[in-house]
This record gives C-alpha cells, structure tokens and sequence, in this order.
C-alpha cells in the first residue's frame, strides 16, 4: 500500500468516532485489523461503552473510501480464526440438517415446523 492510500485509510477510521448501535462518542469504537491487501482492509471494531461488535471491509480507491459492515459477535480473535478456516460445503450442510433433523424437537423450534 502506498503512503497516500495508508493515511487516507487511517482518515477514514476516523470518521467512525462513534457507535452506530448505541451512539456513543469520543473515542468509543476500538479499531483491529483482521487482515489487509493494497486495497482493502478487514477491520474488527468493538465499543467500549456497550461491547458490540461490527465486522467491516474498507476498501480504498482513487475515487475515495468505500466500506460495508456487520453487526457480529464475533471477537477479533474470533475474526482472524474463522478467516483462515476451510469454507463449509454443500456435503457438510446435508449432513448438519440431517443430524438436526434426527433431534426432532431441537429442529422443530430452529425451522418452526
């Protein structure tokens, strides 16, 4: 990443000075660094006030900052885990809702049959 793309994403975090969930201010959001490319950064924020968490990807590009995130109960460490982990697969989903279906009553009450 070039020095002009690192300050300008370092501006950018600091236009989240606030939590969207529970408003506060100054210093509220702790920001860590998932993982980062040239272009795009996965950041973790957490808010000392109320503790909730959002998982976010910023992408910088000529035409300025661009990001998208999720509120998440994940924590960073978290994050980095399950982002170095295999992705599941269509086998692996049968078989969960195999087994999910073989605990009728836990079943029931997860898809409301």
């Amino acid at each position: 990443m070039n020095p002009n793309q690192s300050s300008f994403f370092e501006e950018g975090l600091k236009l989240i000075s606030f939590c969207p969930l529970c408003q506060a201010k100054q210093g509220a959001m702790e920001a860590s660094t998932v993982e980062e490319t040239a272009d795009n950064h996965l950041v973790h924020l957490r808010c000392r006030q109320c503790q909730s968490s959002i998982l976010a990807l910023v992408t910088v590009t000529p035409m300025g900052l661009s990001s998208v995130g999720m509120i998440t109960d994940l924590s960073v460490a978290d994050a980095r885990r399950f982002k170095e982990s295999e992705p599941i697969d269509f086998d692996e989903v049968i078989a969960l809702n195999l087994d999910l279906k073989n605990h009728s009553l836990f079943y029931q009450t997860l898809v409301g049959v």
